[in-house]
């Protein structure tokens, strides 16, 4: 997540990071599975869940990311 943000690694994660990458990549995902040329597969839906669980994971983390969402 640093690494995306920031291209540096060892930074520490903000709360601004995550809230930065984590919509991203789940609007991208998701406008992937409803494109016209595509499967909606199993995998692509647990892949989605998982992204979805890894921003709550990451929002309990840091919890300021929830404040900033609201």
């Amino acid at each position: 997540m640093c690494f995306l943000t920031k291209k540096d690694t060892r930074k520490e994660l903000t709360p601004e990071m995550v809230i930065e990458v984590m919509p991203k990549l789940l609007t991208t995902h998701l406008v992937d599975m409803c494109g016209d040329n595509t499967h909606i597969s199993i995998i692509a839906i647990r892949r989605l869940f998982n992204f979805v669980r890894l921003f709550r994971i990451l929002i309990e983390l840091k919890p300021e990311a929830e404040d900033i969402i609201n």
